[in-house]
């Protein structure tokens, strides 16, 4: 079912994706890059954009004219070198969580890069993210603090997200940030859909560490990917999410797979899955997306949605059970801590904070009933 670069596709940024995705698949000589001008340097802005760059340099032919463009290497030589000090400091995390007897599971980027990939520094990424039960979340917040990290200030943790993040500096100047996740989707009607518990029965234990370092198995660490992609990303999704996608995919046996589809059914999840699926299969076709649409019953696929941002809020507060929480999400939407709108805005004093609600109640009312 994957798309012809040459189709007539409305979305610029989704064609150039889709062609970015041929590059990675065939692995060749660009013979454009050498004739059209401009061609090299829109895929690499392409690439880094994406999150590919690396990952393309390490599957391009010797041959090929993107392998020897000095952009491109640099580009891959400098995540390298980053995943170095990433790959130090998760460790010592790591460590530190496992001396503390806290329970959590390493999520997306940061397991996918040792389950998956060749080698784990082709995977880049900003964060480390763990998931964890709400009850440890002073627990993790504790050891992290023994670790040098610091809280970052956010909107909120309770309705409005069901995270909170951590910052640490390295002595190199590199900035780590941890986000804790009590629940694997701040959309609100996907959230309790997976528990902790449930997905730490079925965990895997990653070889990169000499003491337990877990991860979701790969069936789960596909649901994760498909909720990642449509409850938070579906206007602007990123190739390496679609790679992930695609690797797990390969990874996985059929009875892995039939698993997969058992989870999803036993959980609503299809048409989730279903839309995620078929944004992969447009840009990889992996041989298994059309067998797993067609048992669902969705042979056809279903596009990923264009939601606008009321349509999203609409979602999110339909989603609450009764009219006292509905109010209180709309409230803490409307009115995060003090200390956030100081953090964000920097007033010059303390009388300007309430300015800064209105400012910023004004410009979210017109993103959100505005343009998509």
């Amino acid at each position: 079912m994957r798309l012809d670069v040459d189709e007539q596709i409305p979305n610029r940024e989704i064609s150039g994706s889709i062609e970015l995705a041929r590059i990675l698949l065939e692995s060749t000589n660009v013979e454009r890059g050498q004739t059209e001008a401009g061609y090299a340097d829109r895929i690499l802005d392409l690439a880094k954009n994406h999150g590919v760059h690396a990952l393309l340099y390490s599957l391009l032919d010797k041959s090929s004219v993107l392998k020897h463009t000095d952009t491109l290497k640099q580009a891959a030589f400098h995540q390298a070198a980053l995943f170095q000090l990433q790959d130090k400091e998760l460790e010592r995390v790591c460590a530190g969580l496992y001396a503390a007897n806290v329970p959590y599971l390493l999520v997306k980027g940061a397991a996918l890069c040792y389950q998956i990939y060749a080698t784990p520094d082709i995977r880049p990424r900003v964060d480390t993210d763990v998931f964890i039960d709400k009850s440890s979340l002073a627990d993790i917040r504790e050891t992290l603090s023994s670790l040098g990290y610091e809280s970052v200030l956010a909107h909120d943790g309770g309705l409005v997200s069901y995270q909170t993040s951590m910052r640490y500096t390295d002595e190199c100047q590199v900035t780590h940030t941890v986000d804790i996740h009590w629940n694997l989707s701040n959309r609100h009607e996907y959230r309790d859909i997976l528990s902790f518990e449930f997905v730490n029965e079925s965990a895997v234990t990653l070889r990169r560490f000499a003491f337990p370092v877990r991860a979701p198995n790969y069936g789960l660490a596909l649901c994760l990917a498909c909720l990642h992609l449509v409850g938070h990303h579906s206007e602007n999704p990123r190739l390496i999410w679609y790679y992930d996608m695609n690797l797990l995919l390969q990874r996985m046996r059929q009875r892995e797979i039939e698993e997969f589809m058992e989870l999803i059914g036993s959980r609503k999840l299809e048409n989730v899955t279903c839309q995620a699926l078929t944004a992969l299969d447009s840009h990889f076709g992996n041989e298994s997306v059309s067998t797993i649409l067609e048992k669902l019953g969705y042979g056809d696929g279903i596009p990923m949605p264009e939601e606008s941002r009321l349509a999203l809020l609409s979602s999110n507060i339909r989603s609450f059970p009764t009219l006292s929480t509905k109010c209180k999400y709309l409230f803490t939407l409307a009115f995060p801590p003090a200390d956030y709108i100081q953090n964000r805005f920097e007033p010059a004093s303390k009388f300007l904070v309430p300015w800064y609600y209105v400012y910023r109640i004004y410009k979210g009312t017109l993103k959100t009933v505005g343009r998509r």
